[in-house]
């Protein structure tokens, strides 16, 4: 069983079943059945999953469809929606790291790599390899992957066809940080408080005379006696 669902808001059943049809174009009927929040999908022909599989996210009425293979793990991730398969195109990618393990080694610097396409594996399309791999809510994704083998450095060039928005407050895919609508925790600002400041004002001696008997340049025990604190309230931040 396959499991497919809506990064954003869910689409009726109709639609996402004339839509897919349109554009999956599979040679046998498939069955397809959905809940309030997930459709589900049971393919009878081998040749059609690998058709969904190479046909990547799908866009229904401007909004990006994923469908996945089901597993152990899928109702736990149902939930939230942290990780989602997209596809890479990594350009100029060395002959010598055109294989399984080459390009599994590149792609994991995207993200975890779950299969390449046909094209790719045949190697029938060499000017980039398409690779998709699983990505994580809030990782960048990289444009550049530099790599050394063999004692030489190489430099892959990578393009995405769809990047999928992400948020990292609520720490899901769907949406942006800045479009997110779960409601923040209000804090409240700092209050600015009042202490208390001395300051020395220095005190002129009415006698100058009381000075007569030191010699210059002579240190005055309790220097600091001739200076008068006054207490002045200053503003927290002055």
């Amino acid at each position: 069983m396959w499991w497919g669902f809506f990064i954003e808001r869910r689409i009726s059943f109709p639609v996402v079943r004339e839509a897919l049809k349109r554009q999956w174009k599979l040679k046998a009927d498939y069955e397809m059945v959905a809940d309030k929040d997930y459709f589900f999908f049971k393919f009878n022909l081998k040749e059609d999953k690998t058709t969904v599989l190479d046909a990547g996210p799908v866009f229904i009425a401007g909004r990006i469809f994923i469908l996945q293979p089901w597993s152990d793990m899928t109702e736990k991730e149902m939930s939230q929606i942290n990780t989602i398969p997209i596809w890479a195109h990594l350009y100029d990618v060395p002959k010598k790291l055109w294989s399984g393990p080459g390009l599994s080694c590149l792609s994991s610097m995207i993200g975890k790599p779950l299969r390449c396409d046909e094209a790719t594996a045949k190697k029938t399309r060499l000017n980039y390899a398409r690779i998709c791999v699983e990505v994580k809510v809030g990782v960048s994704l990289l444009d550049v992957l530099k790599t050394r083998f063999e004692g030489e450095e190489y430099t892959v060039h990578v393009d995405y066809p769809w990047k999928p928005l992400s948020c990292s407050d609520c720490n899901i895919f769907g949406h942006s940080t800045g479009s997110c609508k779960v409601e923040k925790q209000w804090k409240p600002a700092p209050r600015r408080q009042n202490f208390v400041k001395k300051v020395y004002k220095q005190v002129s001696s009415k006698d100058k005379g009381q000075t007569s008997g030191t010699k210059e340049n002579e240190m005055i025990p309790n220097a600091k006696s001739d200076m008068v604190p006054t207490t002045t309230v200053v503003a927290e931040g002055a």
